[in-house]
């Protein structure tokens, strides 16, 4: 069904937002997915976290210079909200690939700035860096404000288990 969104006039672009994410969360096909991202930004350019996937599927690929870069620019272009959650964006892809202590500095300030998911990436890093004090502050408040953020439990669990409380 969503091929049909294919054929619309190029004005409609916007409306393969959510094929995008299927294409790419359920296919990992990530030519289609970035095809569909790219329709959405030259319709609807102030779709910014368009312009984030397209950084993520970078990263899939291994380009992860471009990956960065784009990021970079896309923090310079936002503000206020968007640019807290751009940066705790980015830090998350650097989690990803394992750079713990460089992800920090972009999820600490988004932190500062109230970012809603910097906190569960902030605690994972601390985690990965076998700070466990650190990651339960953060994953705890994050599962405060947000209670089914099961990403944070699985985390707080891996900070647990890494502590040997295996049973809590």
């Amino acid at each position: 069904e969503s091929e049909k969104l294919l054929g619309l006039p190029r004005r409609y672009g916007w409306m393969r937002w959510h094929r995008g994410l299927l294409i790419l969360n359920k296919h990992w096909n990530y030519s289609e997915a970035r095809a569909d991202f790219l329709a959405v930004l030259e319709s609807a350019p102030q779709v910014w976290k368009a312009k984030a996937l397209l950084a993520e599927i970078d990263i899939s690929e291994g380009k992860m210079s471009q990956a960065f870069l784009a990021m970079e620019q896309l923090s310079r272009s936002l503000s206020g909200s968007d640019l807290a959650s751009a940066r705790a964006w980015r830090g998350e892809m650097r989690l990803w690939i394992g750079q713990y202590r460089r992800a920090l500095p972009d999820l600490d300030w988004a932190v500062q700035q109230g970012s809603p998911l910097a906190l569960c990436w902030r605690g994972a890093c601390f985690v990965k860096l076998g700070r466990f004090p650190e990651a339960l502050r953060d994953l705890n408040a994050q599962l405060r404000a947000h209670p089914d953020d099961y990403e944070a439990m699985v985390w707080r669990g891996e900070a647990r288990r890494l502590m040997g409380l295996s049973r809590e």
